[in-house]
């Protein structure tokens, strides 16, 4: 009894072990998936940089699928191919363009790298109240209140009252605007905290900004939005999410249907502005790289009748070499708006958001980060890895 008492015991401690070690075995086989996802991921940086340094021409365009039905042109691919003969540079980002959502085979794994145009964005230092004004209202910005009497949800406008919230976020005490957010506004949430008072320093903290939710900051994720998975905006950079205020909410509007199957509340899709706004660049718009929202959001294209042809146009005569041309493809539209307008967008750009995805099996690093171009000198402004 004493030895098969002792045989078991020493079978029990065999056996935890041996769980013990395949455990371990595990997780540093996901360990070594991690590294070598995240090198990957790493690599994407670097050559993204050696892209930004071969990049030696006047203008810069990232060819890409436009994500607006409406800018989805026929014809559109006719002035590019006519107007500027393709590079070498040119097939390298339509290439890591139309692999971004799969990737591209690299040392056993995968490889995704999404160029990203900051100055083809809306810059929240630099843009004006009307500017900020029309682009939320092109995204559609709201409030949702519910009517307790009613026992409904109604929508309303917000736009004109949310710009005024950020130009108060940025600017310094002393110069605040009345109508927006305030420190008596934010001393009120839980928990409380300060307006920043400076210029912002990640998109995120649009978050903190009053009536700024999740959802309207990264919008409805795009299963909701088209049937495909993912997130429906960029992940977050560690700004911080605030209480939403009473009688204030951050999700969809519902809409009831009629009989028992429909009773069901499909939420509304909302589009978000996480891939409209940045804070680095100078403030103009490159016009190569600029999404539809964008353009429409435009002085001199948002107060047009004529703007979603205005901002049309300029999508479909992409690229554009000097401003000369962005007004020729304008003139098609309204020829007296060319002049206005071009003041405000450019062709260039030297700041870029790159993000680089490593696949190694079952494993995905993340690696985001903002260069800036000088000369031949690339600059990292903001480096995050997940």
């Amino acid at each position: 009894m004493l030895v098969l008492g002792l045989v078991v015991l020493l079978v029990s401690i065999g056996f935890s072990f041996h769980d013990q070690m395949a455990g371990r075995l595990t997780d540093a086989r996901m360990g070594a998936l991690d590294a070598e996802a995240l090198t990957l991921a790493r690599s994407g940086l670097y050559l993204a940089k050696l892209l930004m340094k071969a990049e030696t021409r006047s203008y810069l365009y990232l060819p890409r699928e436009e994500t607006s039905p409406e800018s989805k042109s026929g014809s559109s691919d006719q002035p590019r191919a006519k107007k500027i003969e393709k590079t070498k540079l040119d097939e390298i980002y339509q290439f890591l363009a139309t692999s971004e959502k799969e990737g591209f085979p690299l040392e056993g794994g995968r490889l995704s790298i999404q160029l990203i145009d900051e100055n083809a964005l809306i810059n929240l230092n630099r843009a004006s109240e009307a500017t900020l004004a029309s682009l939320f209202a092109v995204v559609g910005l709201k409030r949702r209140k519910k009517l307790e009497i009613l026992d409904e949800v109604v929508e309303e406008d917000i736009s004109r009252e949310a710009a005024r919230s950020v130009i108060n976020w940025r600017s310094p005490e002393g110069q605040k605007l009345v109508g927006g957010g305030d420190d008596t506004y934010y001393d009120s949430r839980k928990p409380p905290y300060r307006s920043r008072s400076a210029p912002f320093e990640v998109p995120d903290e649009l978050l903190l900004i009053k009536d700024m939710t999740p959802l309207s900051f990264f919008g409805t994720p795009q299963e909701s939005r088209n049937g495909a998975g993912g997130p429906g905006g960029p992940p977050g950079e560690g700004g911080a999410k605030p209480k939403e205020a009473e009688g204030e909410s951050d999700t969809p509007v519902k809409d009831k249907g009629k009989n028992a199957d429909n009773d069901k509340e499909k939420p509304k899709k909302v589009e978000g502005l996480a891939g409209y706004v940045t804070v680095w660049g100078d403030g103009k718009v490159n016009a190569n790289n600029a999404p539809l929202t964008v353009l429409k959001a435009m002085p001199g294209i948002a107060e047009s009748i004529s703007r979603e042809a205005l901002a049309k146009a300029v999508v479909d005569h992409r690229p554009y070499r000097d401003a000369g041309e962005i007004r020729n493809a304008l003139a098609m539209v309204d020829p007296r708006a060319g002049g206005q307008i071009t003041a405000y967008l450019k062709t260039s750009s030297t700041v870029l958001r790159v993000r680089a995805t490593g696949f190694r099996g079952v494993r995905r690093r993340v690696v985001e980060a903002v260069l800036s171009k000088t000369g031949i000198l690339v600059k990292t402004l903001y480096y995050r890895e997940d």
